[in-house]
C-alpha cells in the first residue's frame, strides 16, 4: 500500500503463496507472482506437490509473459522422484526419476558478466530451474533433460545421482548441474 499526500492511495500485491499439508498424506507448496521489467512482464511460480503416502514428488516451475513489443515467452520445469526405480535390465541400477526444461525467448539471467557457479548458480534460490535464474531474450531457446539413478535393491541408498543438462542458444551454452549421494538418502529436488 503507498500513499502520498495529495495523491490516490495505491495498492499492489506482487506474489501470492499456498502452503498445505496433511501429516504423512500430502504437503502441497505454490507460489505466483507477477513482475514487470523494462523489457516484458509476466507471471512466474513454482510449486511443489508431495504425496507421502506412496513417496511421489512432482516439482514444477513456470514463467510465461509478453514482451513490450508483444512476442511471448516462456519458461517451463518439470521434475518427478518415483517412489520406486524403474530397474535399468540387470545393471543393479534404477532410475528414481525424470526431469525436463523447456523455455522459449529467455535465457539463463547473468549479472553483469557474473561468475557461472559463484555468481548465477549460487544466487538464491540456488541452482538453474528457478523462474527467477531466467531472464527475457528475444530468439533464444533452452532445452533440458535430467533424471536421479541410483541403486535397485537399496532404493539409491548406497549410490545415486540427480543430474540435469540444459543447452541455451544462443551461445550455445551448455548447463550442467547435478548432485550425488553415497551410502545416504537420495539427492533431494534441486
Amino acid at each position: 500500500v503507498s500513499w502520498k499526500e495529495g495523491a490516490p492511495v495505491n495498492f499492489s500485491l506482487e506474489g501470492i503463496g499456498v502452503e498445505l499439508a496433511v501429516q504423512g498424506v500430502f504437503s502441497f507448496v505454490g507460489k505466483a507472482a507477477f513482475f514487470q521489467t523494462d523489457e516484458a512482464s509476466g507471471f512466474r511460480g513454482s510449486l511443489k506437490l508431495s504425496l507421502d503416502s506412496v513417496g511421489l514428488t512432482i516439482d514444477v516451475g513456470i514463467m510465461v509473459g509478453r514482451m513490450n513489443d508483444g512476442t511471448f515467452f516462456f519458461y517451463l520445469f518439470i521434475d518427478v522422484d518415483l517412489p520406486v526405480g524403474i530397474p535399468l535390465f540387470s545393471t543393479g541400477a534404477a532410475l528414481y526419476g525424470f526431469a525436463g526444461l523447456l523455455a522459449g525467448n529467455l535465457q539463463p539471467a547473468r549479472i553483469d558478466a557474473e561468475h557461472w557457479y559463484y555468481g548465477y548458480y549460487k544466487r538464491q534460490p540456488v541452482g538453474v530451474t528457478g523462474p527467477e535464474k531466467w531472464a527475457v531474450k528475444r530468439d533464444a531457446f533452452a532445452i533440458g533433460v535430467g533424471t536421479t539413478i541410483g541403486s535397485l535393491p537399496d532404493t539409491g541408498y548406497a549410490i545415486s545421482a540427480k543430474v540435469l543438462l540444459i543447452l541455451s542458444l544462443p551461445g550455445p551454452r551448455i548447463l550442467l548441474q547435478g548432485k550425488g549421494s553415497f551410502i545416504e538418502k537420495k539427492p533431494e529436488n534441486k
